[in-house]
């Protein structure tokens, strides 16, 4: 069969899906494409899932004829979606002095499969469900978003450190 003659890609959070198109076989027949994620294992299906946020991924599509001879292949590249940063914010604000708590809030838009989350100082990881009170000077809050299934942390953490309690 010919070379396919493009690989279109599109890129999800943890996916990645591909469409071949331009392949013909005169003689026996053109039969299907198949395709592999970085040039490993070739399936039928274009689409890939189980991949981390923001990781770059290369395609390859190839076509069969009817009587399993296969053609060369072509790639696309891409890169799965990114999450963005999770927002940490206090009140009273940064260079507020305050002699009472600090409430400190965190956001970020859902995406599906991953969780808020967000640690005092060195603590343990905690699934985020409404506001902190921070009551100690030089208290260290970060926060993530993280999908268990895939051990991802969509985005680098962020942190920030309470500094203005009296």
């Amino acid at each position: 069969p010919k070379t396919p003659t493009s690989v279109s890609i599109t890129v999800g959070t943890n996916s990645v899906t591909a469409t071949a198109t331009g392949s013909t076989d005169a003689l026996s027949g053109f039969s299907k494409y198949q395709y592999s994620l970085n040039n490993s294992t070739w399936q039928d299906s274009g689409t890939f899932s189980g991949i981390k946020s923001g990781t770059a991924t290369t395609i390859y599509a190839r076509a069969v004829d009817k009587v399993g001879n296969v053609s060369a292949s072509i790639s696309n590249k891409g890169t799965t979606t990114s999450l963005g940063a999770v927002t940490i914010t206090q009140n009273p604000a940064a260079g507020t002095w305050t002699k009472g708590n600090v409430t400190v809030t965190l956001s970020h838009a859902a995406v599906s499969g991953y969780t808020l989350q967000y640690k005092i100082d060195s603590g343990a990881w905690t699934t985020y469900s409404s506001a902190l009170t921070i009551s100690a000077n030089g208290t260290k809050v970060t926060a993530r978003m993280y999908n268990t299934t895939l051990a991802d942390e969509g985005n680098s953490a962020v942190s920030k450190t309470i500094s203005n309690i009296d």
